[in-house]
């Protein structure tokens, strides 16, 4: 593994034979970037979560054709 900074910037260089080991990491990363300019409140977050699981099971069923 190779660390550097460079343009203000941290740059890892990590072999590529263990991505799989390091795609979880990788993924954190990446979502801690998105959401570090995120200004949505707990609130706001269940209020989508609520809005996006509405109806989840309906449409499941719709899909599959499931008769429960």
């Amino acid at each position: 593994m190779n660390v550097n900074v460079i343009n203000n910037e941290i740059v890892i260089k990590l072999p590529i034979d263990d991505y799989e080991d390091y795609s979880e990491i990788l993924n954190y990363l990446k979502f801690l970037e998105i959401t570090s300019k995120s200004q949505a409140s707990n609130e706001d977050i269940d209020k989508l979560i609520g809005e996006v699981k509405k109806g989840r099971w309906e449409r499941f069923k719709a899909k599959r054709e499931v008769n429960a």
